[in-house]
This record gives structure tokens, C-alpha cells and sequence, in this order.
């Protein structure tokens, strides 16, 4: 029997072409759409899933409080709270330090390499993370300072020639950014995973910060930079741990006693570390929207129900065509439930085909789709096994086979639902729900795409005003240049900074240099102890830091609003000496000075040191547009692992880098020359949304071309099925107007019903994530409008090809039939 129905409808569907094509390439591209979203939610969704104990690891989070408000939302805390948990705790059974390295040089020889990632780690990362060592052992690594452990990228770039025998290089000696012993090879480490949320070119064992560095890397309790992570006790209640957080706090801090804060902690599944952690401060892992992932997916099960749509459209209205055929197969003695299974074998070889064609597509466009986006997507990614992929593909294994069903069944139904003698005779009875339904799954595939549309235009305009608004600071003529970090902190280094200043202001194309700990797009350090002189230490409020040198408002051209900018005077070798500061408006505000002018000369205290306001200069925006401009405190401190700014002229810019480059290795022999516009480091901050607003594009396309796909096939069998009324109308007179206005108006009709619901729910879902911008724009009327606009002429450009075919067509021959 099934033989027979598949024979049959092969046999339909090459006797219709042109219908069987619209189903098969609408099916097919809505697949592809739905499988090249799938690959990505089911990549975003596997993170840090590949380790066997994520279940149970959970990363610390610290929020401060001061005065009731909370001052920070961070991942970073203090070095002893992991060691002091696990003590206090019996439910956390291990736990693990970390600490960010940042941008470090290793040398071998006379060579020296930059990586960009470092990570302090110890001997207890290896038993909670399942990363794979290629060589060294697994228990003893990071337990002995001056170790490190290189990833199989840098191992190849360092030690080129023994690529795969990472044996070979275990003891190894290299060194190590300034640090005054050689560090040794102790291991090797597969490449980070694109799905991890920790990722490094380079692991150093975290004893060697406390040998370098000092104890209080070790023990203290006022020195927050560091991450920790948890492995909990099976079945842990994790709410109940949270609430003896309240006690710890009180135990080793005493209300802001300790720290000059209020400590409050609380644990982040590993598993969510990636998609919910936008908000939080000093990030050090790879993390992404929530909200976008989802919104994706969703809009892969639209872009998939409006191609079934199609399918239930256009074979609805091909029943009126089938009646006969259905008939004289229910006179033969057909079974309602043979109809269905026709009709249920006809669904199935569609759908079975255009899945093969969407695998087939997917294959050949895989590069190209990376490429448009920057992903490191493949197949691999859709047959994860991690929990969250696995009920995903259930999931979408349900979709499917309702979707199959529900296109099957539904013209089966109807035509089952005909008088068989009407039938014969050729009348088709169309009830009005069966009208009404055909119309309403058209509305509902213009009112999503009218919400896709809305939504893009929204994401780009966000977009343009986040990359063209003026952040307080300029930033399209700088470039930055890595700080010579090779070079010892003395008596010469200053001098040498201001020679190396002085020499690229010679070059014409170089107007201007500085010094800083940060630049624009970067963020910064925080401190907690600062009041005005004579404030009790209650009352302390918390500021944002930067070092700079004293060319740096004339550098970056930020606006000084009252007092002086620094000098080359109140700089010092000598740390100790240092006493002059230059604050943004945001701090004196926040300090609780009234007047700028008044508070110049005026001193603030920082933990127990004094320090005299010479300077006060205009916000600016440091990071996101996510995020309001923060209070600000400018040291005039030099550093060597600071970044180096140009400002250029814009006339030369390969000239101006290559007398950069030469003065740079002329008083910093042996450092690493490297630079990068700074527009494009502030453009880093919208990476993910520039992302997202291309994937909103491309897939608002898709849909778009899909629902008019399945417009244009209604509008051809309506035409179709109304050639003989089109006739004697054109034969009396009508004319090509007449004749769109005939066809067009039902379907304009329907989507400006799809307009009314289409425009509130944009709205509604736009304004939602607009919330998660402090500076957003306000949506336009006209955005709708547009979108409306654009979805009308969609269907007059359908609807007026077919009366142009249908006009030009001899209406003798159709009143013939």
C-alpha cells in the first residue's frame, strides 16, 4: 500500500511543477535557515558541557555593596574565598584559583613571542576542568612556581620543528614577560575548545605570583583579582549553600570592616557562565547574549512554520483541483483513512526531499556562512551530547513530525470532508472556516516577517548610533602600540618615554603620544576607599582608576572643564612622592563637591593616603553604551605594561607606524612592536550585536522570501482557479488595473490585518532589548510604517505579476474550457 502511494505521489508531483517547486525550494530554504541556526543555538548551548564534572562546578561571584547601594557586580573576588569555602563547607569538595595574566611575552633565546591570553592556575584546575594535556603530568602540574603549560598553538609557534613531540620540550627554559628567574616547560595543553568558556594561550602555575610578587596574592583580603571556581557535593542544595554566604561574609570581612565594602557571594552554574553573564563585571571568559540565542531559535521555528504554511496553502487550494480524483477514488471504495495516508506519503516525500536538499545546501554554503559571520561552526556542532542539545533535538524531532502531519493531514481532511456526488459533478464546496483558516496563516506569516523586519531595522539603527556616537573621547585617529614591557622600571625609563614622545611628534604625520594603564574600549581598576579629607572612613565611596602620563588629555582631546592638566612635574620614579590627581566631573559629583573651580586644590583621601585635585575634565565613555559614564580618578603614574597612544594626523598612516616602529626599537631594543587602531577595539565592545543584527538580516531575508514564495503560489492558483471570471471581465473592458485591483485586494487586505498585529509585538520585543542599553535609540513610527510599506509592495509586485499574466493571456481560450 505504501508502494502505491509513494508511486502516486511521485507522480503528482512531476505532473505539477511548478507547485511541487515552490514546496521543495520553500521547504529546503526555511530547512537550511532552521539547521544553520540550529548549528549555532546548539553550539552557544553545549558550553563547558564537554567536562564530566560540569554539573557540579560553579564559578564565585562577588557583589559589593556600600551604603546600602551596590558599587560592584563582579567575577572577581579575593585570593583566599575558594581555600576559605571549601574549609567552611563540606557541601563544596574542591576548588580551584585562577587569576587573568593578560598580554604576555615569552622569549627563548633572542626571540620573543606575544600571546594574548595568559592565566595564573593551580594544581587543582586540571582535576575540575577536563581540558586535554598533550604532554606533562596531570596531578602535578602548577603545583611549583616558574612553571608554565603552553597550549598546541603556541607550543608550535615557540618551538617550531618538534611539532607532536611535546615531550621533547618538558624542561624547557624560557622567560617570562621581567621576570627575574626562568620559567620552565611543564606541560602542554590541547588548544581551548571554541565552546569553553575559559580559554588561554598560555598557563602559569600560581605559585609563581606569590614568589614573584609577594604573600598577599596568597592571603589577603583586600586584593580582588582573582576568579574561583567550586566543584559542590552531588545533589547539593545550591540555594541553601548560598544563604551561609551571609555568615562567611560577616566572618572574615565584618561588614565593610575588611575590604571597605560589603561582600556579598553567590554561586553561577558553570553552564550558564557563557549566555548569562552580560552583566557582570571583569569578565574574563567567552560570553554571549542569552536573550539573542534564544530569539534565534525562535525565529528558526517561524522561518520553519511559515514554509509549512506554504505547504498547507498551496495544498488546499490544489484540492479544489484533486476533487475529482478524490472522488472517483472514494467511488472505487477509498477509506477516509487512505485519503490520509495519500496524502500523509505526499507530505513525507516533500519534506524527505527538501531535507536532503537543505543538507546538501548546508554543505556548500558551511564556509561561506563562517566567513559572513566569523563562526567555527560545522556539522559537528547539531549532534552535540550535552543535555541541553540533546532535549533541543528532541525537540526539534517533534517539530518536525508534527509539522509533517499537520501539512499531510490538514488537505486530506478537507477534501474528506466533501459531498462525493458534488464532487463529481466538479463543485467544490469551500466552507467559510476553511477560507477563514487559509487567510489567517497568512496573516500570521506577514505579521512575522513584518516583526523581522521591525527587528532588523531596530538592530541597525542601534548599531549606527552605538558606532557614530560621540563618546566624550576621540578615537578615529589613535592608534595603539603594547607598552614596552621589556623594559626595567628605573631611573631612565621616564626620560626614555618622554625621548620616544618627542621623536614621533617629529614625524608630520604624528601630532601627539601618551602613556596609560588603559585606553578607550578597555576597562578599568577599582578602588573602594575614597572620601573627601576629614570624611569618616563610612562614608567612602568607590571610583573607577586609570595611570596616565601627563600628555594624555592633550593626546585623546578630552575637554578640561576647571584646574590644570598634569604636568611633566608630577610624575615621580618614586611612587611615595606622587600626591597630585585629575578626576572626571562623574567623581566630583559622586565626592560631593558643589562647585568644580572650589574643588581644585582641595584634597581626597584614598585608604590612608591624601591627595591634592589639581585637575577636573569631562566624561567620557570608557566602555559599552551599555553602560551610564562612571566616576573616574587619573593618576599620573608611568608603567611599563601600559599601552602607548598615537594620535595621527591621517595623512601617511603606513609612514607614520614605520617612524613608530623605528623609534620604538631604538630605545625599546628586544620589546614586541604591535599596534591596533583604536576604533577598532572600541568596535570589539558590538561585536555581538553587529553579529546578531547580520544573523537578524540574513534570516529576516529568508523569511521574508519565503512568505512570498508561498504568496505568489496562492496567487497563481487563485488566478488559476478565477481565469474564466478574469476573462469576461477583460472581454467587457476591464483593464490591466481593474484586474491587480481584483486579484490584490483580498491579499493587501490580510496583510494590513497582519500590520495591526505584527507593529505592537515589534514594539513590545524591541523596547525589551533596547532596555539592555543605558544610550539607546527611541523607536521610530516610521520604522513600522516601513516595514508594512515593504511588505505591501511585496504583495503588489505577486499580485501584479500574475494580472499582468492573466491580462495578457486570450480570454478566448479560457472560456473555451
Amino acid at each position: 500500500m505504501w508502494r502505491n502511494y509513494l508511486k502516486i505521489s511521485l507522480r503528482n508531483l512531476l505532473r505539477n511543477k511548478l507547485h511541487t517547486f515552490i514546496l521543495i525550494f520553500g521547504l529546503s530554504i526555511s530547512m537550511t535557515a532552521c539547521l544553520l541556526i540550529l548549528e549555532y543555538v546548539s553550539h552557544e548551548l553545549g558550553y563547558d558541557q564537554f567536562h564530566q564534572k560540569s554539573d557540579d562546578i560553579y564559578r564565585v561571584v562577588n557583589d559589593r555593596y556600600q551604603e546600602g547601594e551596590r558599587v560592584q557586580l563582579g567575577t572577581i573576588t579575593y585570593p583566599t574565598i575558594g581555600k576559605n569555602m571549601q574549609q567552611d563547607f563540606p557541601e563544596i569538595i574542591n576548588h580551584t584559583r585562577l587569576s587573568y595574566g593578560g598580554s604576555q611575552i615569552i622569549r627563548r633565546g633572542d626571540q620573543a613571542f606575544r600571546v594574548d591570553r595568559g592565566l595564573y592556575t593551580d594544581n587543582q584546575f586540571l582535576q575540575l576542568f577536563d581540558f586535554e594535556l598533550l604532554a606533562g603530568s596531570r596531578t602535578d602540574l602548577f603545583k611549583e612556581p616558574n612553571e608554565v603549560v603552553l597550549t598546541e598553538s603556541t607550543a608550535q609557534n615557540i618551538f617550531q620543528g618538534v611539532e607532536g613531540d611535546w615531550d621533547a620540550i618538558i624542561g624547557e627554559e624560557v622567560r617570562l614577560n621581567r621576570l627575574a628567574v626562568a620559567v620552565t616547560v611543564a606541560g602542554v595543553i590541547a588548544d581551548f575548545p571554541s565552546n569553553s568558556l575559559l580559554y588561554g594561550d598560555l598557563l602559569i602555575s600560581y605559585p609563581t605570583l606569590v614568589s614573584n610578587f609577594g604573600e598577599f596574592y596568597e592571603d589577603s583580603y583586600t586584593f580582588s583579582d582573582f576568579y574561583h571556581y567550586v566543584e559542590l557535593k552531588p545533589g547539593t542544595d545550591v540555594a541553601a549553600l548560598e544563604l551561609k554566604f551571609a555568615g562567611f561574609s560577616d566572618q572574615y570581612f565584618r561588614g565593610e570592616e575588611v575590604s571597605g565594602a560589603e561582600e556579598k557571594f553567590y554561586l553561577q552554574p558553570l553552564q550558564e557562565a557563557h549566555l548569562y553573564s552580560k552583566n557582570l563585571e571583569y569578565e574574563i571568559g567567552k560570553t554571549n547574549d542569552g536573550t539573542t540565542v534564544w530569539a534565534l531559535l525562535l525565529i528558526a521555528f517561524f522561518i520553519l512554520v511559515i514554509a509549512w504554511i506554504n505547504y498547507i496553502n498551496l495544498s488546499s487550494v490544489r484540492a479544489i483541483e484533486r476533487s475529482k480524483e478524490v472522488g472517483v477514488r472514494a467511488v472505487m471504495g477509498a477509506k477516509g483513512r487512505q485519503l490520509i495516508g495519500q496524502f500523509m506519503a505526499e507530505a513525507s516525500v516533500i519534506n524527505g526531499i527538501s531535507f536532503l536538499l537543505a543538507i546538501g545546501i548546508l554543505w556548500q554554503i558551511q564556509p561561506l556562512y563562517n566567513t559572513w559571520f566569523d563562526f567555527e561552526l560545522s556539522f559537528r556542532d547539531l549532534f552535540g551530547t550535552a543535555t541541553t542539545q540533546v532535549y533541543l533535538w528532541l525537540g526539534i524531532f517533534v517539530l518536525f513530525g508534527s509539522g509533517i502531519l499537520l501539512s499531510g493531514f490538514y488537505p486530506a481532511w478537507l477534501l474528506s470532508q466533501q459531498q462525493i456526488p458534488l464532487v463529481l459533478k466538479g463543485e467544490f464546496q469551500q466552507s467559510a472556516n476553511s477560507r477563514n483558516m487559509r487567510k489567517g496563516l497568512v496573516v500570521f506569516q506577514f505579521a512575522v516577517s513584518i516583526v523581522l523586519i521591525s527587528g532588523t531595522w531596530m538592530v541597525y539603527q542601534q548599531v549606527s548610533l552605538m558606532n557614530e556616537k560621540d563618546l566624550g573621547i576621540l578615537t578615529d585617529q589613535i592608534i595603539t602600540i603594547g607598552g614596552p614591557e621589556l623594559t626595567p622600571f628605573d631611573s631612565a625609563f621616564i626620560p626614555k618615554m618622554q625621548t620616544l614622545k618627542d621623536e614621533l611628534a617629529a614625524h608630520p604625520g604624528i601630532e601627539s603620544s601618551t602613556l596609560s594603564s588603559r585606553v578607550p574600549s578597555q576597562g578599568m581598576g577599582r578602588m573602594f576607599n575614597v572620601r573627601r579629607f576629614g570624611q569618616p572612613a563610612a562614608e567612602s565611596k568607590t571610583s573607577n582608576f586609570i595611570n596616565i602620563d601627563w600628555n594624555f588629555s592633550n593626546t585623546y582631546q578630552l575637554p578640561l572643564l576647571a584646574g590644570k592638566n598634569f604636568e611633566i612635574g608630577d610624575h615621580n620614579l618614586n611612587g611615595n612622592l606622587v600626591n597630585k590627581l585629575v578626576l572626571n566631573a562623574s567623581a566630583i559629583t559622586m565626592l560631593g563637591f558643589e562647585d568644580m573651580e572650589g574643588a581644585i586644590g582641595q584634597q581626597i583621601t584614598i585608604g590612608e593616603r591624601n591627595w591634592t585635585i589639581k585637575g577636573i575634565v569631562a566624561d567620557h565613555h570608557q566602555t559599552s553604551l551599555r553602560f551610564e559614564k562612571e566616576a573616574i580618578i587619573y593618576f599620573p603614574f608611568y608603567q611599563t605594561n601600559g599601552l602607548i597612544s598615537i594620535r595621527t594626523a591621517n595623512s601617511d598612516i603606513k609612514s607614520s607606524l614605520a617612524h613608530a616602529e623605528q623609534v620604538f626599537q631604538t630605545l625599546f631594543p628586544g620589546n614586541v612592536f604591535e599596534y591596533q587602531f583604536l576604533d577598532e577595539r572600541v568596535q570589539t565592545a558590538y561585536i555581538q550585536d553587529v553579529q546578531f543584527g547580520r544573523l537578524l538580516t540574513f534570516f529576516t531575508i529568508l523569511a521574508l522570501a519565503i512568505a512570498s514564495l508561498g504568496l505568489f503560489g496562492l496567487a497563481s492558483y487563485t488566478t488559476h482557479l478565477r481565469i474564466k471570471e478574469i476573462s469576461i471581465r477583460k472581454v467587457l473592458g476591464a483593464n490591466l488595473s481593474d484586474l491587480m485591483l481584483l486579484l490584490s485586494k483580498d491579499f493587501i487586505r490580510l496583510i494590513i490585518i497582519a500590520i495591526i498585529i505584527g507593529t505592537p509585538i515589534a514594539w513590545y520585543f524591541g523596547n525589551l532589548w533596547l532596555e539592555n542599553f543605558v544610550y539607546h535609540i527611541n523607536m521610530p513610527w516610521w520604522t513600522f510604517l516601513l516595514s508594512g510599506l515593504a511588505a505591501i509592495a511585496v504583495a503588489l509586485a505577486i499580485t501584479g505579476s500574475q494580472a499582468i499574466k492573466a491580462g495578457v493571456h486570450n480570454p478566448v481560450d479560457a472560456l473555451r474550457r
